[in-house]
């Protein structure tokens, strides 16, 4: 049975793993523009792992 206290912490967790999730082009121009990173390197990693 759900409670509130399992709800939102449900909700909290999903929220945080999409702005993450929806942040991460961002983060890869900054690190791009930084010259941290380059298009050839981003374009070879096409596969995420965990």
């Amino acid at each position: 049975m759900f409670t509130a206290v399992k709800y939102f912490r449900l909700f909290i967790n999903l929220i945080l793993r999409f702005g993450f999730l929806f942040e991460m082009p961002l983060v890869v121009m900054f690190l791009t523009r930084l010259g941290i990173l380059n298009p050839v390197r981003v374009g070879i990693s096409k596969v995420v792992y965990k």
